[in-house]
């Protein structure tokens, strides 16, 4: 592997703790990326402590675990950070009277908000809050209901700013449409909570126990991985398994600039 000042061996010695994206570096849609398994093994072996920090909204930790589970690998839900489950406790922290949300998102979004006492609200005019995954049912009257609510002064949350979604078929489109929409037409800019926010970064080092100093953030996005990985004071590697290529490291990594850059995660060993 090959970082800013020359031929790095073994980088994986020199950190003790690693938030690791998962769409990109362990898995590509519906297909494990091989490498990945005898890495996250290896890491494991050497008592390394990982979280594993995705920007899914519609799926819960458990859900995610098992995916990747099923891939053969060794995780439990504890391990894994999702963006439902950062908005829960940003709402938490941020929050904590707050407790009558009004959902644009996954029924497992709901479920990782009722299952911390939260309320899910089909009417928008007694939340306290909108928050805004992605949402498999959206429709036009939820998106005005979503509107009123939010130009009448109610918290106004995104859980994250994908873009689009990779899946098996392709791709279909991410949450940040429906975010930057309810932007456009309320005047309103949402609070982000999942990546590239310094929020689940924190989280995610706080779930390590580590200081920034000791911790690699590995992914495959230069605008949320990397630049959220060094926001909050992490060494970051970009990995070429997933979104980013050698064409974005020329026009991109002026502004986010990775301190490794490997072709796959197995480069770490």
């Amino acid at each position: 592997m090959r970082g800013a000042s020359g031929e790095i061996e073994k980088v994986y010695q020199t950190f003790e703790g690693f938030i690791i994206d998962i769409e990109g570096v362990l898995i590509r849609g519906d297909a494990v990326i091989p490498p990945a398994l005898k890495t996250i093994a290896a890491l494991k072996k050497s008592k390394k402590e990982l979280v594993f920090l995705s920007n899914i909204s519609d799926l819960t930790r458990e859900e995610i675990t098992g995916k990747l589970r099923n891939h053969g690998f060794d995780i439990v839900p504890n391990q894994v950070m999702t963006s439902s489950y950062a908005t829960v406790l940003y709402l938490k922290e941020r929050y904590p009277g707050k407790k009558n949300v009004f959902l644009l998102g996954s029924p497992s979004f709901k479920k990782e908000l009722s299952d911390n006492g939260f309320t899910v609200t089909g009417d928008s005019e007694e939340a306290e809050a909108v928050l805004v995954g992605l949402d498999y049912e959206l429709n036009y009257q939820k998106i005005c209901a979503a509107a009123k609510a939010i130009k009448n002064g109610k918290l106004f949350i995104a859980s994250n700013l994908a873009k689009i979604k990779l899946t098996g078929a392709g791709y279909t489109i991410g949450p940040g449409f429906t975010v930057k929409g309810l932007e456009y037409v309320t005047n309103r800019q949402a609070e982000l909570v999942g990546k590239p926010s310094k929020f689940m970064f924190e989280q995610a080092i706080g779930q390590l126990g580590l200081s920034p100093g000791k911790v690699l953030t590995v992914g495959d996005k230069l605008e949320q991985d990397i630049y959220g990985g060094h926001a909050v004071g992490t060494c970051t590697c970009l990995v070429l398994s997933g979104a980013a290529n050698k064409g974005d490291i020329l026009s991109l990594c002026k502004d986010y600039s990775p301190d490794f850059i490997v072709e796959d995660i197995s480069y770490l060993l």
